[in-house]
């Protein structure tokens, strides 16, 4: 029996609502492969996360996917866990980090859409969208920026970080996994010696395209 082709990742944005427009996460995923020139979409997702709304399920108030092998709906808990087994995982080619607003996510999800409807390529990139501008600016501190641009330059451990930027162990960590959990880095465990069993830090691509409109 043939072995069925997962895929892997083609195209994801996360969208940060401001505090205005009731906090909380927009995201989209597609996931495929190539076959004959054509993209072949294995699944997708479309969800709003918001734990403050409902705790359970990862935070996942509302959401569309086909990850039981048919297209279905969640609403606050009623189907599965949102799957991010993979998704840590990918390292990407571009990471795109920009302002913009609501209307503009879902026309960019309507149009991740059609493109898969009709086999057309994906070029493999994450955007992470924030509604307001001073939310980016809060995530992008100086701080988290040095850290990075150190692990774009090469994947590190965070006591190679503690020395390169001459930083105190526990305020890299807490930034670390701040930095994680907005999708902008990922830990992996190290094959070498030297490092003693630590993980490593990479950021989720080699190269990151800022864009903020103001006004």
């Amino acid at each position: 029996m043939p072995k069925t082709k997962t895929g892997r990742l083609l195209e994801r944005e996360r969208f940060e609502l401001s505090a205005k427009s009731g906090g909380g996460i927009l995201q989209y995923e597609v996931w495929g492969y190539q076959e004959k020139g054509k993209t072949i979409v294995t699944r997708y997702n479309l969800a709003y996360i918001n734990p403050t709304i409902y705790a359970g399920d990862n935070g996942r108030v509302l959401g569309y996917d086909n990850a039981h092998g048919h297209h279905h709906r969640h609403y606050m808990g009623g189907m599965a866990g949102f799957d991010e087994k993979n998704t840590r995982e990918e390292t990407m080619t571009t990471l795109l980090i920009r302002t913009d607003s609501v209307d503009n996510f879902f026309s960019r999800a309507r149009n991740a859409a059609l493109k898969a409807d009709s086999g057309d390529n994906f070029y493999e990139k994450i955007t992470i969208t924030f509604e307001d501008p001073q939310q980016m600016f809060m995530v992008l501190s100086v701080a988290r920026r040095r850290i990075m641009i150190e692990v774009m330059k090469k994947p590190q451990t965070i006591r190679d970080l503690v020395h390169n930027l001459n930083r105190n162990r526990s305020t890299i960590v807490k930034d670390i996994r701040f930095l994680e959990q907005k999708g902008l880095l990922i830990r992996q465990k190290s094959s070498a010696e030297s490092n003693d069993g630590e993980k490593i830090i990479k950021s989720v691509a080699p190269r990151i395209e800022l864009v903020a409109m103001l006004g």
